[in-house]
C-alpha cells in the first residue's frame, strides 16, 4: 500500500471532528485540500471510508474498522511526539550526573542543589565515583571530569582551572621549609591516583618540575578528601587542590609549603554527548553550571 501515515493522521482527525470544516481549520489547511487527501486514501486502499452527504459526514462500516484499528496507533504516535516535544522545550524529566566524589562533597553538591531548587520539575541522578567511570554504558547525560581529556568523543566545555599546592601537616614542622621539589625525594608522600608525577610550576621564573615519586609514598589514594585528611595527621606531603585543603588549612591542621611552587593548575570540564538537539533539561544545567563559573559562585 502506497498511502502515507500523514494521510491516515487527516482520516482520524477528520473522523474526530465529524466534519471537513472543523478538521480543515484544526489542520489550518483548505477544504478542498483535506478533501482530495482523503480520497486519495480512500483510492490506494481501494474502499470507502465516510459517506458524504450536504449534511452530515458518517464512517462506513470500513471506515470504522479502519479507525477502530489505526485510531490507537496514531493516539500513540501523538502522545510520543508530545513526549519528545516536551523533553527540547520543557525543564523537566530526569538527568543522570556522573561526577568525582570530593569535588561534591566540597562545593559541587551544592550547586547541583541551587539548580534543583531552581528547575523542581528536573530530577538529578548523581553517580559518584574517584574513578572515570564508563559514560555510556551508565547512561550518563552530562559528566564533571577534572583533567585533559584526551581520546575522548564526548565535547568538553572548559568550566574553570583547579589550582594545586603542596601541603604538610601543621605538626611536621621539618617539612615547612621545604624550598624546591628536588627535596620531595626525601619526605614521605600522599599520593593521589589516578595522577602519578607531581607537576609542579615555580610562580614567579615559570621553572617547572615533574616530579615522579619512587619509593617515598606511604598512601596512595583515589580520594582528595581521604588524602586531605591523611596529610593533616602527618603521613606525608601531597599536592592538593586549594578548594580540598581550605577547610583543613582555615582549621590550623594543614600548611601550605614551598610557597614559591604551585601545582599545574588542572582544568575542570563538562562532558556532553552532542552540542545540537539537547534536551531542553540538559540545555539548562550546562547555562547554568557555566553561569554559575562565571559568577565565581563555583571556588577557583
Amino acid at each position: 500500500m502506497k498511502h502515507s501515515l500523514d494521510d491516515m493522521r487527516l482520516f482520524w482527525i477528520l473522523a474526530s471532528q465529524g466534519s471537513y470544516t472543523r478538521a480543515a481549520e484544526r489542520l489550518a489547511m483548505p477544504v478542498s485540500t483535506l478533501s482530495r487527501r482523503i480520497r486519495r486514501l480512500e483510492s490506494d486502499l481501494g474502499v470507502r471510508l465516510l459517506h458524504r452527504d450536504a449534511h452530515r459526514l458518517n464512517l462506513t462500516a470500513t471506515g470504522r474498522r479502519y479507525l477502530d484499528g489505526c485510531g490507537p496507533l496514531l493516539a500513540e504516535l501523538c502522545e510520543q511526539n508530545a513526549l519528545l516535544h516536551a523533553e527540547r522545550h520543557e525543564a523537566r524529566g530526569r538527568l543522570r550526573i556522573s561526577a568525582p566524589v570530593s569535588i561534591t562533597q566540597q562545593w559541587l553538591g551544592e550547586a547541583l542543589g541551587r539548580f534543583a531548587l531552581r528547575y523542581p520539575a528536573i530530577q538529578l541522578e548523581l553517580t559518584l565515583s574517584s574513578l572515570n567511570v564508563d559514560l555510556g554504558e551508565q547512561a550518563i547525560d552530562l559528566a564533571f571530569r577534572v583533567g585533559e581529556q584526551a581520546g575522548s568523543d564526548w565535547i568538553a566545555r572548559h568550566l574553570m582551572d583547579l589550582p594545586f599546592r603542596l601541603y604538610a601537616g601543621a605538626q611536621c614542622s621539618e617539612w615547612h621549609r621545604l624550598s624546591h621539589p628536588d627535596q620531595l625525594a626525601a619526605h614521605p608522600l600522599v599520593q593521589t591516583r589516578p595522577v602519578r608525577a607531581l607537576h609542579l610550576i615555580h610562580r614567579h621564573s615559570g621553572e617547572t618540575v615533574d616530579y615522579l615519586p619512587e619509593g617515598n609514598v606511604r598512601l596512595a589514594v583515589d580520594d582528595m578528601q581521604v588524602a586531605a585528611q591523611a596529610v593533616a595527621q602527618g603521613l606525608g606531603i601531597a599536592l592538593l587542590p586549594c578548594a580540598t585543603a581550605a577547610p583543613l588549612e582555615a582549621s590550623g591542621a594543614l600548611r601550605p609549603i614551598a610557597p614559591d611552587w604551585q601545582g599545574r593548575p588542572r582544568p575542570f570540564y563538562l562532558l556532553y554527548r552532542d552540542r545540537h538537539n539537547l534536551p531542553h533539561r540538559l540545555r539548562l544545567l550546562i547555562d547554568f553550571m557555566v553561569q554559575e563559573a562565571r559568577d565565581h559562585t563555583l571556588p577557583l
